[in-house]
């Protein structure tokens, strides 16, 4: 598979993030309403973080992005049985092999719900908390040495 360039990326950001019912848009590389999301989300971050993968079902360009997500998004999916070792072990093309498949049955296979309005992405924790998280030494913490005994 090979990735969208600079020039589709921007007609790409040009996109609703998430269309109603997670419809087929126009694909800026080849033209054919077969550009397709799917979502997932990332574990263990502080913020609700999820990947995105973007790819044409006809000319199989595809690109993956991280992002964060809006307040209140919410989405199904397909393929939320798969742990994380799982998914990495298919890869994105036998990923998007599968997707295509749900997608040819004729429904898309993931639905996204976005609260209406404006879209609010959350902050992260208070300052404070984010220097305090476990591993995470203050910036303004003294350094602690071990005294040889």
């Amino acid at each position: 598979m090979k990735q969208f360039d600079q020039g589709h990326l921007q007609a790409i950001r040009q996109l609703p993030r998430f269309p109603e019912e997670n419809a087929q848009q126009p694909c800026p590389a080849c033209g054919k309403v077969t550009l397709r999301h799917y979502m997932h989300l990332v574990e263990g971050r502080s913020l609700p973080t999820a990947i995105i993968i973007t790819w044409c079902g006809s000319c199989r360009r595809h690109h993956d992005s991280m992002v964060i997500l809006p307040q209140g998004l919410t989405f199904t999916d397909p393929l939320g049985h798969l742990g994380r070792a799982e998914r990495q072990c298919m890869g994105t093309g036998e990923m998007l092999e599968l997707l295509d498949r749900m997608w040819s049955s004729g429904r898309a296979p993931q639905t996204f719900v976005i609260p209406p309005g404006p879209p609010r992405y959350p902050t992260g924790p208070p300052k404070d908390a984010r220097e305090q998280e476990p591993g995470r030494r203050r910036r303004d913490a003294p350094v602690r040495r071990r005294k040889d005994r």
